[in-house]
């Protein structure tokens, strides 16, 4: 215990020295940045957006400042230094993106409230099966599925006792059958390639959806900044790309989990079964929250996947916003808040004024992602207003004829990296910028460059610290971070090349990018 106590110590005195020599740096290198000679061909401006960028990319790596804090730099710096005005500087902040984002939030909380999301996953757990191996892809489906829709780390944190008590009754079991198997934490190989399944699976599911992980929405808003002539890609054209490749990536991480790393060792038991029915049973009837929540997720879902036009090559779907004639008004954000709405107003109970979320609801709005979006938005305003993107992809001209994986490949690997030492909001804020900057210097379409370095940034769990989900499981205390390094690094970077292929054989074809103007 007092060796803990003082390795903590020295982690923390170690913390604090990186956080003030951030603080001095950050500032030290936004000003040595302004006192340098503009380059012949760039605007002020954009020497400036260079500084601010660097500052802030180096308050979020240490955290010199709360990260929400340093988003907020943009608001001050830009207009004082005639950058943009903090009028248009300001509107970064609450995009339809953004807002895309809250109402997802509210969703994602009104599945949680309900209790809706613990109901599935023990159900599928309870269908998949008892071995040792099946239970591991049952937690595994059922946390990457409800990841699409609520955060990473709800998602991992609703898995964990579950996930515990299922460790603890096998153990109970093991010793009783007399198996030869070591049970001892850290050693008990079931336990530590469900608790990783668990964590990497919610980093993984997270991909899915627009509202899956914060990345995903910097992406898309960050897209929608630096080239507004792109289309824009609906809710459904994401899922699409999202789901095909958690389909694909999913199970081959389960293998490596089971099959590779951590291989169980013993047979399945079929008393297990019976947890898996007593927890269900212990929720008793599905309730009338549950049935509301149920009922505007499924319809939200629709109305999302059908808002727009699908082609299906002779034959055109018309989308709802198409039918009522308000296609050029609506977005996948205006379906988000109306479900929001709808969770605020169907009453659960009419006598009592009860209803599925309540004020509680709005204080649980995760302000710090919000203004660490913000903060992203407004630096990739500020590269496309200087034309500092412009700029850098003339300095990039070298990468015109560079093989397009390759282009993919370094790209995303870069953001895979960065990632694995900061919080993927904040490498994606840092990073989309330069993959979009990347592409225009190669000439090709910058979805080409930016979807998948968003992925590889969600593909970093192979640190404690590179996402919340691997912090949760940690906790356990049946998992060893060498083992984390070894699984995650290796599952990471078979991903990273898998991705790489992925879109250049599917995204491509899928989304229709060739044919893409920007």
């Amino acid at each position: 215990m007092e060796k803990q106590t003082e390795v903590s110590k020295k982690v923390e005195t170690h913390s604090q020295l990186s956080k003030k020599v951030g603080f001095f740096a950050g500032i030290l290198v936004f000003l040595l940045v302004l006192l340098l000679k503009t380059p012949q061909g760039m605007q002020v401006g954009a020497k400036i957006t260079i500084g601010l960028l660097l500052w802030m990319a180096i308050w979020w790596a240490t955290e010199a400042v709360p990260l929400p804090i340093t988003s907020l730099l943009p608001l001050v710096i830009l207009p004082l230094f005639k950058v943009i005005g903090a009028k248009d500087i300001a509107k970064s902040y609450m995009s339809q993106e953004i807002m895309l984002f809250v109402g997802g939030f509210f969703i994602s909380e009104a599945l949680e409230e309900s209790g809706l999301h613990t109901r599935f996953s023990l159900f599928l757990i309870d269908k998949i099966g008892t071995s040792p191996k099946k239970i591991i892809l049952a937690f595994m489906i059922a946390v990457g599925f409800i990841s699409m829709w609520i955060s990473n780390t709800t998602a991992t944190v609703m898995a964990l006792p579950i996930a515990l008590s299922i460790i603890e009754f096998y153990k109970s079991l093991i010793h009783k059958e007399g198996l030869a198997v070591d049970t001892t934490p850290g050693e008990f190989k079931f336990a530590t390639a469900l608790m990783l399944g668990v964590a990497f699976a919610a980093s993984i599911g997270g991909m899915g959806t627009p509202i899956g992980t914060p990345p995903n929405i910097i992406f898309m808003s960050m897209a929608k900044q630096m080239f507004p002539n792109a289309p824009t890609l609906s809710f459904l054209d994401f899922t699409k790309f999202g789901l095909i490749f958690i389909v694909l990536f999913l199970p081959f991480t389960w293998f490596m989990l089971t099959s590779v790393f951590f291989k169980p060792g013993f047979p399945g038991l079929k008393e297990s079964k019976e947890v898996f029915a007593s927890e269900l049973k212990k929720l008793g009837q599905v309730n009338k929250k549950e049935k509301i929540v149920a009922t505007v997720f499924v319809i939200t879902v629709l109305l999302w996947i059908f808002r727009e036009d699908i082609n299906f090559g002779s034959f055109t779907l018309k989308g709802w916003s198409s039918l009522i004639g308000v296609s050029k008004f609506v977005h996948d954000s205006t379906v988000a808040i109306l479900a929001s709405l709808l969770l605020y107003m169907i009453p659960v109970d009419f006598k009592k004024g009860e209803t599925v979320l309540t004020g509680e609801s709005v204080k649980k709005l995760p302000w710090d992602i919000i203004l660490i979006f913000g903060g992203g938005l407004a630096i990739a305003d500020a590269m496309v207003t200087t034309k500092l993107a412009n700029f850098v992809g003339s300095k990039l001209a070298f990468l015109q004829g560079v093989n397009l994986l390759w282009v993919i490949f370094l790209v995303g690997g870069t953001g895979f990296l960065i990632a694995q030492f900061t919080s993927h909001t904040s490498a994606t804020s840092i990073f989309m910028p330069v993959a979009g900057a990347v592409a225009v210097a190669a000439k090709i379409h910058p979805y080409l460059v930016m979807f998948p370095t968003t992925f590889a940034i969600s593909l970093a769990f192979s640190l404690p610290a590179s996402t919340p989900p691997n912090v949760v499981v940690m906790t356990g205390g049946y998992v060893k971070v060498r083992d984390m390094l070894k699984a995650g690094l290796t599952i990471g970077l078979i991903g990273l090349v898998i991705l790489v292929f992925y879109m250049y054989f599917i995204g491509i074809p899928l989304l229709h990018i060739a044919s893409m103007s920007y």
